[in-house]
């Protein structure tokens, strides 16, 4: 029994670093990506399901957002003996958004991305005698939504929304053992915005994303012992609020803050079948993103954008693992769309950095300095009907 429980205390710590530690953003949107996600105000194309659902009843007829990125992520993390072990990794993440307003007064969309996820592999130090380490987190969300215009002015959206969590660890729990671990679920959330317009210089946007519980149940195996487990894995609400003005004609500058309750969530639950249920108490705290964007329409067919977020993070450095990015971000972005025909093609860029972090105290001993940084390509084909 005892044996049993610091093996239990053992997987607690871990699964509480590996599962909870801040997964950042991957795939919300093209447009809104090149604009530093600033598009709250704005959210003038399908991706507006999740930006603001009030802004679809802004998007005439049909139109359907094909969409691809690819994430490049370098990590370098340097542990407390100063050696330092790189990771990288390339992943591709694929997007869809829809909306039509065929059943006018009501405008319906739909939406298929990638809001959150976190990845990192670091390979064996045998001169170090530091051990490999892989860890994955990853959500796809699936948002149906509606808008209604109530008059010129005002208009107001929900959605509801399905998300498919996936979990897979390979993470050391001491110098001998190992915790191997591949969970999913699913969980629901919904979505809520409005979209005032007093006059055609000036939108303003409210939006808001709820917290989702997701459910995980899986397979854990540490030292030699199987075992299958279940548990919620949480993420948390987002409050947005956003302007959109255009001071002169063809250029748009929008500007957002974001609120994310991460400190709702106090502690962590695993429920073995074997080993004794687990409880790891969590400090998260409230985030606070600052983001602002530009779309400059140089031409009839061919638009410029650009953006710029700051991303607070939600959680503390002492349950961070070596991983993609987990702490607080700067975010640039830039991008080009370019109309042919009743086609528009989208390209954006966005570059993520996280340098110079520093930790002294964490709970599985991964102690040092964080520097990693995130390149994003994406192409987004939009087709109207």
């Amino acid at each position: 029994m005892t044996y049993h429980l610091a093996v239990a205390a053992a997987i607690c710590l871990v699964l509480t670093a590996s599962s909870t530690t801040q997964a950042i953003e991957v795939q919300v949107g093209n447009r809104a990506q090149s604009m530093g996600q600033a598009f709250t105000a704005v959210a003038d194309d399908p991706s507006a399901v999740l930006h603001n659902p009030a802004g679809l009843t802004q998007i005439p007829n049909t139109e359907i957002d094909v969409g691809l990125s690819l994430n490049v992520i370098n990590l370098d993390y340097t542990d407390a003996t100063g050696v330092t072990h790189p990771a990288d990794e390339n992943v591709l993440v694929p997007t869809l958004f829809a909306s039509t307003d065929t059943l006018n007064p009501v405008v319906v969309g739909i939406g298929f991305y990638v809001p959150w996820g976190s990845k990192a592999e670091l390979a064996a130090d045998a001169a170090s005698a530091f051990p490999y380490l892989r860890s994955e987190l990853v959500r796809y969300d699936l948002t149906l939504a509606a808008a209604y215009q109530f008059n010129e002015v005002l208009s107001a959206g929900i959605g509801f929304t399905t998300g498919y969590a996936r979990v897979k660890n390979d993470v050391p729990v001491s110098a001998t053992d190992r915790l191997l671990e591949d969970a999913d679920g699913f969980g629901f959330s919904g979505v809520a915005g409005v979209l005032w317009t007093p006059a055609s210089w000036f939108k303003a946007g409210l939006n808001y994303r709820g917290p989702m519980q997701v459910s995980l149940s899986g397979d854990a195996t540490l030292a030699g012992i199987d075992d299958t487990f279940t548990t919620d894995l949480n993420f948390p609400g987002t409050l947005s609020a956003g302007i959109a003005v255009i001071p002169i004609e063809d250029l748009t500058v929008s500007f957002d803050f974001d609120w994310t309750h991460w400190q709702v969530f106090e502690d962590i639950v695993r429920d073995y079948a074997t080993l004794p249920t687990t409880t790891q108490p969590i400090n998260g705290t409230d985030a606070h993103d600052y983001r602002i964007g530009f779309e400059y329409r140089a031409f009839e067919k061919t638009h410029f954008r650009a953006g710029y977020s700051y991303q607070e993070n939600g959680w503390p450095a002492q349950t961070v693992l070596p991983s993609e990015l987990d702490h607080t971000l700067h975010v640039i972005s830039a991008g080009l769309s370019q109309f042919v025909w009743k086609m528009r093609i989208d390209l954006a860029y966005e570059f993520s950095t996280a340098v110079g972090f520093t930790v002294t105290d964490n709970i599985n001993g991964f102690n040092g300095d964080y520097d990693g940084i995130r390149h994003i390509a994406l192409l987004t084909t939009a087709f109207k009907f």
